[in-house]
């Protein structure tokens, strides 16, 4: 059954790949992107200044964290050497077409990565949350020996906050069975983890339904877990919330972040642990 569920985004995917292109940046998911800028001047562009970053966006769907992504570095006045992967054609196609200079690979998930090489960035949006904790943890394994020694590994997923039915977002549909807290937490129930969870795009006009994804919960003991197995320290977890300066009439998105967004440099020297007191770094709680 767990399988059957794990392959559900991908059928949508094939199925449905031109709704899913379509996403764009008038809805909730404008929150997943509108502080990258300033996330990666303070994690890359000012930590690690170069002309040329590659970039690796590891599931990069239709294309969409790719533009975005290759925008703001080109912005700040470097060169970007793009590669996006995803094991659906169909994505891969329209991603393409949004980054046609761009280097786009159909991946499979058990297939060593390390032909592509090293990169500054790695971008994993929306990845993570699809997968049970124990493929999670595989496939930051298999990605921290790609990220360069001053790289920086950002992933973005839902947050619990996201999938409480009593949070009405702007275009998220959460009222979904599948989203019913089973574990007991005290006199209350939550979320358990690797609950299967799922979340609808809708279109804000209509209330249409333009695509469902089919997650797995993670508790921020599972993605802590993960990283410190894979090598990673987690350096910032950032909760975008709507702003009146955004421009979109939100709802929920103004008390509560329905993404977070997880900032990961290479465990590899001392001063740059979870038990630093550096300044230029800081280290939230998931």
């Amino acid at each position: 059954m767990k399988e059957l569920y794990e392959k559900r985004n991908q059928q949508s995917y094939s199925v449905a790949a031109s709704s899913h292109a379509q996403f764009g940046l008038k809805a909730t998911l404008y929150l997943a992107y509108r502080d990258c800028r300033a996330i990666l001047q303070k994690h890359l562009f000012e930590r690690a200044p170069k002309p040329t970053y590659r970039l690796l966006d590891y599931g990069c769907g239709a294309g969409l964290s790719t533009s975005i992504y290759t925008q703001i570095i080109k912005e700040a006045g470097h060169n970007v050497e793009i590669v996006g992967a995803d094991i659906s054609d169909e994505n891969l196609a329209y991603a393409k077409t949004k980054v046609p200079e761009g280097t786009f690979v159909k991946i499979d998930p058990n297939q060593s990565l390390a032909i592509l090489g090293k990169f500054d960035l790695i971008i994993c949006n929306f990845v993570l949350v699809e997968l049970p904790s124990d493929q999670m943890e595989d496939t930051i394994k298999k990605l921290k020996p790609l990220l360069d020694d001053n790289g920086v590994f950002i992933t973005t997923n839902a947050t619990r906050q996201a999938y409480k039915a009593s949070n009405a977002w702007y275009t998220l549909n959460n009222r979904f069975e599948e989203n019913t807290p089973q574990e007991p937490k005290g006199d209350k129930l939550r979320l358990r983890e690797d609950q299967k969870v799922s979340l609808a795009v809708s279109d804000p006009k209509t209330g249409q339904q333009l695509f469902r994804f089919f997650d797995f919960f993670h508790s921020g003991r599972a993605y802590r877990n993960a990283y410190t197995a894979a090598g990673l320290q987690l350096m910032e977890t950032h909760r975008p919330i709507g702003k009146p300066t955004d421009g979109i009439s939100w709802k929920a998105e103004y008390e509560f972040s329905p993404y977070k967004i997880h900032v990961l440099y290479p465990n590899k020297a001392p001063e740059l642990t979870l038990t630093s007191s550096h300044d230029n770094f800081i280290q939230s709680r998931l």
